[in-house]
């Protein structure tokens, strides 16, 4: 009896030690089953970390190139209206060209025949400052072919010559001056100009004078008597005296004086 207890205790416990192996064996495959599904999943995560991060990095890639392809866009049109206001000033100043050459082609011609008007107020009027006047146009005749003076200053040039010989027609002024007496002689003098209706030569040392006769193109010598009104005209003229009245001989003959030489 006992020994057929001990036979089935014996066969019971190789029964459980049977499970029990089993059992081990599949808790073992559980958990080499359960880890590798765990490095799955983590890698599974990583590589959906990863695709996340890529998509954000992408988005953001994408979120920088539409700005800078609005800015683009903004610069591109404001490069646009920058090139349409450069052509349109382009033509403008084109235009402005145009008006200039015009002007120039027209402005030329204008100096020559200035230049000419001025040669012949010099030799018509009464030889007020003739070294001077001489002088300044003959630099005027060698500036206007001068390829390195611009139009404008010639012409201001020229300007200034009218300007000047404005001021001879109302101007009261004495300088020195060369001139030639009758005799061919010349005699540095004292000149005195009032205006263009007297001209008036003085020896340095007063005792003589000469009035230039515009009719007859020379001088004639001034009594001694009328000397005295010679030196108050040139006091003034040198702003040594306050301005008076003078009575003085002309250089140019009045109409009245005109008509009775026709007469005569």
């Amino acid at each position: 009896m006992k020994k057929h207890f001990l036979a089935m205790f014996l066969l019971s416990l190789i029964g459980l030690l049977g499970i029990s192996a089993v059992s081990a064996n599949s808790l073992t495959q559980a958990q080499v089953i359960e880890a590798k599904t765990n490095h799955s999943s983590q890698r599974t995560q990583q590589d959906i970390d990863k695709e996340a991060q890529q998509i954000l990095e992408l988005k953001t890639h994408i979120e920088q190139v539409t700005d800078s392809l609005s800015n683009l866009t903004i610069y591109r049109k404001h490069l646009t209206q920058i090139v349409s206001s450069q052509e349109k000033e382009i033509q403008q100043l084109q235009r402005q060209i145009d008006q200039i050459e015009e002007t120039r082609q027209g402005i030329i011609p204008l100096m020559y025949h200035m230049l000419d008007e001025l040669d012949r107020l010099l030799h018509t009027d009464l030889p007020i400052r003739f070294t001077a006047r001489t002088e300044r146009l003959e630099q005027l005749n060698a500036l206007i072919i001068r390829a390195d003076i611009s139009d404008a200053e010639k012409f201001r040039r020229i300007l200034e010559a009218f300007q000047i010989e404005m001021d001879y027609g109302y101007k009261i002024a004495a300088y020195q001056q060369t001139i030639t007496l009758d005799d061919g002689s010349q005699r540095v003098v004292q000149q005195l100009h009032i205006g263009r209706i007297t001209l008036i030569s003085r020896s340095i040392d007063k005792q003589q004078a000469w009035i230039w006769q515009q009719d007859q193109q020379q001088w004639h010598s001034v009594l001694s008597e009328d000397l005295p009104a010679l030196d108050n005209a040139f006091s003034m003229a040198y702003k040594q005296t306050p301005p008076q009245l003078l009575r003085l001989p002309l250089s140019v003959s009045t109409p009245s004086e005109s008509n009775k030489k026709e007469a005569h």
